[in-house]
């Protein structure tokens, strides 16, 4: 996969990675849509940001079921939509997620997120900062998970582009 570097409001010096992804979800299985190792340590300098963002398109049947997105760090969960009803029938309808990942202090991240689907925005609030590891290499995912397996609901991520600025 391509990097990029990138002068941004994260700080010069930033990396960017463009991604087109083809994976997509229509079970009640949490499946990642999304996922990219950071490099290690990416997460334990204060200042630190990874803004995330994706593209996508959905698909819903007569009987929507709800679906759930969430942007992990590794196996944490940092900002979740909580479940979310599609309120009309779509085919390949885009939606788009924005998400910003801030380190506070070493191990300790701020991350809040949009998530729009057709006019809808649903915010992906984290009322605390949230802890996580500093060791190692750890992924940024991106997933979905369905309340219900109904035939003809999908989400699909088309494009993921991951950024990592700030104090570099």
């Amino acid at each position: 996969m391509p990097t990029y570097d990138a002068i941004s409001v994260l700080g010069v010096g930033s990396k960017i990675s463009l991604t087109t992804v083809t994976a997509s979800v229509a079970g009640t299985t949490e499946t990642s849509l999304y996922s990219e190792a950071l490099p290690t340590g990416v997460i334990n300098v204060a200042g630190r940001n990874v803004r995330f963002r994706a593209w996508g398109a959905i698909t819903t049947s007569a009987v929507a079921p709800s679906v759930t997105l969430r942007v992990k760090y590794g196996s944490t969960t940092l900002i979740s939509t909580g479940a979310i009803t599609p309120v009309n029938i779509y085919t390949g309808k885009m939606w788009t997620l924005n998400a910003d990942l801030t380190t506070i202090a070493s191990g300790v991240v701020e991350a809040q997120g949009l998530f729009w689907l057709d006019d809808d925005g649903v915010e992906m609030v984290n009322g605390a900062t949230v802890s996580v590891t500093t060791s190692g290499a750890v992924t940024v995912d991106f997933t979905a998970q369905y309340g219900a397996a109904t035939a003809g609901n999908s989400i699909t991520c088309r494009i993921a582009q991951p950024e990592v600025g700030g104090l570099i």
